[in-house]
């Protein structure tokens, strides 16, 4: 599935009640190429700093290999209870 067919398959679970513009292949979109993330300190774990990247193959120049591809996962457990 491209980036386009997933921004409108999510659009579509939105509640209703709002209006939505539908994104089209001419739109463009801001994106981050990299995030950085301060951890709090959990137990046993000193601080934590960690950098997610996302970005295509790239040139590298001329007679020099590509920049792969790189496209960070990361899973956020969102616990409520402090």
């Amino acid at each position: 599935m491209c980036f386009l067919e997933a921004l409108r398959a999510f659009i579509n679970t939105l509640p209703r009640g709002h209006q939505y513009l539908e994104p089209n292949i001419n739109d463009h979109f801001d994106v981050f190429s990299n995030v950085v993330l301060i951890i709090p300190p959990i137990e046993h774990v000193e601080d934590v700093i960690s950098r997610i990247h996302s970005h295509p193959e790239r040139s590298n120049g001329v007679c020099k290999l590509p920049i792969l591809a790189r496209f960070d996962t990361i899973l956020v457990d969102v616990n409520t209870e402090l």
